[in-house]
């Protein structure tokens, strides 16, 4: 059986970890949240990191199903930095 990929991304508050939680509990399903290394949101031509990326998970994982699920790098950035900010912005 040919193996396929799931990969699904998010910003902000959208559900992402239980969107990774509900896929990796099906049967014959691996799907993790954000695996490091975090890739960028705009990504130069020639650059190989998605194609590295997507190579690991099918190298690594036997499952049918097989995937990651995560935000681009900038969010999360923004995110921590919301975050550390919270009392005095009352944001996040």
């Amino acid at each position: 059986m040919k193996r396929q990929m799931i990969l699904g991304m998010g910003v902000g508050q959208c559900g992402l970890p239980l969107l990774a939680k509900i896929l990796d509990k099906q049967p014959g399903c691996r799907v993790t949240l954000e695996q490091p290394p975090l890739l960028p949101w705009v990504v130069e031509p020639g650059a190989s990191a998605i194609r590295e990326r997507l190579e690991r998970i099918l190298r690594t994982r036997t499952e049918p199903f097989v995937g990651d699920i995560g935000r681009p790098k900038s969010e999360l950035r923004g995110l921590r930095y919301c975050r550390s900010r919270q009392k005095m912005w009352g944001c996040c």
